[in-house]
């Protein structure tokens, strides 16, 4: 009767301490050890754990994704710190509450935590094309109250479907660049506000002024599109895996009076790429180069320009009016690599 009685009290124990433990259990930060947790992994089924109640860091751990195979092909590199994701998130408002925020590479949720935290009312959707992070999604989603909502895609083929949006996100490394083109060309009128993390060089690039060895291509299509700023950087040590770069936040506001009329804005780009593969030489001669039989000298003077500047001392609008005057022939312009 005694064994019995203790094997009871044993049972009962056990199931009071379970919910308790389970916050403890992966609680690794403070100890600088991944090994441990990296052996655990939770189903999709698990009733007993709210991914809301702990750090971005032991979600991780949880649902194994220090684990993933494919963590370096999709650019994965998860920030955990919490009052930087809350400035990040911070560095968007003012939104209007009927605006729609779009998160692109949603990942462990950390970004997604502070978005709705500093927009309670807003309408989230975030776009993951990795669909191993569905679990923890789930979870997310079962244990608030929020308008949260999880597309499974590839955001260089999601076309925006909402009629005001802000995009609030930490890009992959390998696609970020890429994907802002895409944005940009395909959605700006759509688009009230982007706040987007790019490795630094990128963010310096999109940022630069005229004359300066960083501007290019992404500065003209940009600049041109939105007013940018170059907010604040952060340190790679912030990451999970740590990459080898820094990176830099930046804010884009979309003019609203660009002049782009009826421009088709990713011939536009092609264009202004292939005027900036060649920055060492006189746009006249690249002008030509490109167009042999128009009089080149006189599109250059009709906007003030003179044959002997390099790509980078002429203005975004400079290139708008430039692009209208060239002759409507899309085969002149390859695939798309802006620099």
């Amino acid at each position: 009767m005694l064994s019995q009685a203790k094997k009871n009290l044993s049972q009962k124990t056990s199931q009071r301490t379970s919910k308790k433990s389970i916050s403890n259990m992966f609680d690794y930060s403070n100890r600088g050890d991944t090994s441990s947790g990296s052996s655990f992994f939770v189903s999709e089924t698990c009733d007993y754990y709210n991914s809301w109640e702990h750090s971005i860091y032991n979600n991780i751990i949880y649902y194994g994704f220090l684990k993933n195979k494919d963590m370096k092909s999709f650019g994965q590199n998860f920030l955990c710190d919490e009052n930087l994701l809350d400035k990040i998130a911070h560095s968007a408002m003012p939104l209007d509450q009927n605006t729609t925020i779009v998160e692109i590479g949603a990942g462990p949720c950390g970004l997604t935590r502070s978005i709705i935290k500093n927009f309670p009312r807003n309408k989230l959707v975030c776009i993951e094309k990795d669909v191993r992070f569905k679990p923890l999604h789930n979870n997310m989603i079962k244990y608030t109250k929020h308008d949260l909502t999880f597309e499974y895609a590839d955001a260089l083929k999601y076309d925006l479907k909402y009629e005001r949006v802000a995009i609030i996100s930490n890009l992959p490394y390998n696609v970020g660049t890429v994907l802002l083109i895409k944005l940009l060309t395909s959605n700006i009128d759509l688009i009230d506000k982007m706040v987007l993390l790019f490795q630094k060089e990128v963010a310096e690039r999109i940022c630069a002024k005229i004359g300066s060895k960083h501007y290019g291509s992404v500065s003209v299509l940009s600049q041109l599109l939105c007013d940018t700023s170059l907010l604040f950087d952060i340190s790679n040590k912030a990451f999970i895996p740590s990459p080898k770069i820094t990176s830099s936040l930046v804010l884009f506001l979309p003019k609203k009076d660009n002049h782009i009329d009826n421009t088709n804005l990713e011939t536009f780009a092609r264009f202004v790429n292939k005027c900036f593969q060649f920055r060492r030489k006189i746009i006249y001669s690249t002008l030509k180069r490109l167009c042999p039989l128009i009089d080149v000298e006189l599109l250059l003077s009709q906007q003030a320009i003179s044959k002997k500047q390099r790509p980078e001392t002429i203005t975004p609008e400079q290139y708008l009016q430039l692009f209208k005057n060239m002759p409507n022939d899309t085969s002149l312009y390859t695939k798309i690599n802006l620099r």
